[in-house]
């Protein structure tokens, strides 16, 4: 089953708020409660994805740069959110690879920017404020650098786009939405009854998308006994 698009996630979201009509028929271009529909749906499915930023479902596994002789910063990539500082190594796949270990940045700024620096293999790595990686000691030759990340979350805007979020728990975006339109249509009973299908699917989706999570969704023997 392929996961929903953007467009549809709206029509459900619109048959499940009990919006009178049909549609909607597109993305763009709407008006009125449709347009704010849209929007909720948009929202609701970026204030998910931005409540934490180590979701599994945005976690990045293939990092790979090419690190050049006497080169120490490196360019983070365009979709970078969080670096996985304990995951960088340089020749991973070799038998001399090595595992880099963090250096803070402002130590590396204090103790080892300014000044003539020898040339060697790598050992340390540092994240720059502005997220780039800074690699001591200065290379000595060429490497391969590989590690990991979680990106930053994306909005839908067309109407084939689909959520970062996993098709499995794709509803808990259109159950943020109709809080938003309970919201709106001043609905108390609507939003009391649909925070509390909310706050259900959110403790699922942090137990199965939270690194060190799963327990929260495991029942024990003691859960079944009575």
């Amino acid at each position: 089953m392929a996961k929903s698009t953007f467009l549809q996630l709206c029509q459900d979201a619109r048959r499940y708020c009990g919006i009178s009509g049909t549609g909607p028929s597109s993305v763009s271009n709407q008006t009125g409660i449709m347009e704010k529909l849209v929007n909720w749906v948009a929202d609701s499915d970026l204030y998910i994805q931005r409540l934490w930023a180590n979701w599994n479902f945005l976690h990045v596994d293939d990092y790979s740069e090419n690190i050049l002789v006497n080169t120490i910063e490196y360019t983070a990539p365009s979709d970078i959110g969080t670096w996985d500082m304990t995951s960088f190594w340089l020749d991973y796949s070799s038998d001399s690879g090595v595992s880099l270990t963090e250096l803070d940045y402002l130590d590396w700024r204090n103790n080892y920017r300014n000044g003539t620096q020898a040339a060697g293999k790598p050992s340390y790595i540092a994240r720059a404020p502005n997220k780039n990686l800074i690699l001591h000691q200065k290379p000595d030759a060429s490497y391969t650098l590989t590690g990991e990340y979680w990106k930053t979350p994306t909005k839908m805007t067309g109407n084939t786009d689909t959520s970062n979020i996993p098709e499995y728990f794709e509803r808990i975006i259109i159950v943020r939405a109709k809080l938003f339109y309970a919201e709106d249509q001043e609905a108390r009973e609507v939003y009391q009854t649909t925070i509390e299908e909310y706050r259900d699917l959110l403790n699922k989706l942090e137990a199965a998308e939270l690194p060190a999570q799963e327990d929260r969704w495991m029942s024990s023997t003691e859960d079944s006994m009575v």
